[in-house]
């Protein structure tokens, strides 16, 4: 076992990257033995956060940045399994403006300024920049992958993730800052190659180690230099942002972040980096525009609202705050009444990836309206009160169609590449409650016959995104499922039927095989059942039963 020395480091520079150990940063609360102590001995003001430096007496003493800090069976074992390896400069530098341009405004959790003097100075973390790589696959186009050395988005994703798995497993990272930039990169990803390293583990990771560091008091962010502030800041909420799409999404059970548990200032344009230095004209940088901040710090304002809701749901039918409930509404209501002329969707007639946040915004808002009416329109039946219900029930259809026209709008300007996995998920609730007003026993004819043709479109978007998240494959079929087994398929007539991009990489039959349960030839088997579980070979090319299917379709980390 390697022997271990700590060093004190001073705090006038709390993120350094010093690579001489590894960096701890914690933060003590006032029952903390050291802050009860400190408070006895008379300090004026408490310094609750502290920074150390663990040194690894057995480290190698090498001048490459790579591997400094290792022992050398462990820096020769990530050298052979390519940990170091990245792709050709020039093709790091498309991908890396790809993520910045597609990314970093929904999490701008860098310093882009800093970063890019690491990377033009090769000191970048490759545990960051590996997992940047990793995230930025699925919103970077084919021949971008194949000049990175991929066949497929699938193939690169898995290898740049490994590697960047590899690099956190072997404790190379020694950056606490870096180590929880890392993880929240890597905790939006969809997919999962193992059970322990999926999505949820790089999320409860990153919040572990931001409230170690004390990014939930705003004491501790306050005593910062300014650009640090405004970083940890933007961390924190972006921290918030993704606890409240996981939960809300399905994706997740509990929240993470309580708000009782944190008083950090809320997010503000303020605390967004300004566009006056010389370093972010860079040509692999993105500009960050107005529309990316007011993005983000309203974003962050629904996620206050949608916590509250979360909250009320938590408490169970019977204990349900009706009141509370109302309140909400209210509030989710004059929010958007007051939304800044930037972000209104009815006044922009040309869309494109620049101001493609303004729709996400709007879908992320209309899923969560559409929850709290559904929600309404529960208690209200409960309680008897049928022309609330009914009210409540007309007022969920009507958020639902408007997520439904985002969504369309979306796909109408071939953005979807661009939209975070945030508004992705809003696609798979908006087909769950669509195909729940279906079965409702109440629902009517004319209903049923109206959401049919809304489930098949929505069932076509989520085929659409699985072109660049591959693990959207299996909530497509999950839901090919329920449709086919409840009777909610849809026979449009030919002249109606949507035809797919030119790109688009799934044979046309295979649309033919789910919404023609009735065709001729070599699919009858599946035109007898009206089960595309029979058609699992057909469409990824492999024979198994329902079973196995299900089994692994439950271990798998993908994202509905």
């Amino acid at each position: 076992m390697s022997g271990r020395s700590p060093e004190n480091a001073a705090t006038s520079e709390p993120f350094s990257h010093d690579t001489r150990g590894r960096e701890v940063i914690e933060y003590h609360d006032g029952t903390n033995p050291m802050s009860i102590w400190s408070a006895a001995l008379g300090a004026q003001k408490t310094q609750r956060r502290v920074r150390i430096i663990v040194q690894d007496v057995d480290s190698l003493q090498c001048p490459s940045p790579d591997v400094a800090g290792l022992d050398r069976l462990d820096a020769e074992y990530l050298s052979r399994r390519g940990a170091f390896d990245f792709p050709p400069a020039a093709t790091i530098d498309a991908l890396l403006h790809v993520y910045f341009e597609s990314v970093h405004p929904n999490a701008p959790i860098l310093q882009r300024a800093q970063f890019i003097s690491d990377y033009e100075q090769r000191t970048c973390s490759p545990f960051l920049l590996q997992s940047m790589l990793a995230n930025v696959v699925p919103y970077a186009s084919e021949v971008l992958i194949q000049y990175a050395g991929y066949s497929d988005r699938a193939t690169a994703q898995r290898s740049f993730f490994l590697k960047a798995k590899r690099l956190y497993d072997f404790g190379h990272e020694k950056s606490q800052l870096r180590l929880l930039q890392g993880c929240i990169i890597l905790s939006s990803l969809s997919f999962s190659y193992s059970i322990e390293y999926d999505f949820h583990f790089w999320f409860n990771n990153a919040v572990r180690i931001a409230t170690q560091m004390g990014l939930h008091r705003d004491s501790t962010i306050e005593v910062t230099p300014d650009l640090e502030r405004t970083l940890l800041r933007r961390i924190w909420w972006v921290l918030y942002y993704r606890d409240k799409s996981l939960v809300i999404s399905g994706l997740q059970n509990l929240q993470r972040i309580h708000d009782s548990d944190f008083d950090t200032a809320p997010l503000n344009v303020a605390d967004f980096e300004t566009e006056d230095h010389d370093s972010l004209s860079h040509p692999v940088l993105s500009k960050s525009t107005n529309i990316h901040k007011l993005y983000l710090v309203h974003a962050c304002q629904i996620a206050l609202m949608i916590s509250r809701f979360l909250s009320l749901l938590s408490r169970g039918v019977k204990e349900f705050d009706l009141e509370a409930a109302q309140r909400l509404e209210a509030d989710l209501l004059h929010w958007r009444t007051t939304l800044p002329t930037e972000l209104r969707v009815d006044i922009v007639y040309e869309w494109s990836a620049a101001n493609v946040w303004i729709l996400v915004l709007a879908g992320i808002s209309y899923r969560f309206q559409s929850l709290l009416y559904r929600a309404l329109t529960e208690q209200y039946g409960i309680l008897n009160h049928d022309l609330s219900a009914l009210r409540a029930s007309l007022k969920q259809e009507a958020a639902m169609f408007e997520l439904g026209t985002i969504l369309r709008r979306i796909m109408l300007h071939d953005l979807i590449q661009t939209c975070p996995l945030s508004l992705l998920t809003c696609i798979s609730t908006l087909l769950a409650l669509r195909i729940e007003m279906a079965l409702k026993l109440d629902s009517s004819p004319n209903r049923k016959l109206r959401l049919r043709p809304q489930m098949y479109e929505d069932l076509e978007h989520l085929e659409e995104c699985s072109r660049f998240w591959t693990p959207l494959k299996w909530p497509v079929k999950m839901f090919e499922v329920v449709l086919a087994r409840n009777d909610l398929t849809w026979n449009p007539a030919p002249s109606s039927v949507r035809q797919p991009p030119s790109d688009q990489t799934m044979p046309t039959s295979m649309h033919t095989r789910r919404f023609f349960p009735h065709t001729t030839g070599q699919d009858n088997h599946v035109s007898n059942t009206h089960d595309p579980f029979l058609a699992f070979d057909a469409t990824f090319r492999e024979d198994r039963d329902t079973e196995s299917w299900l089994q692994e379709l439950l271990s798998c980390g993908f994202a509905v």
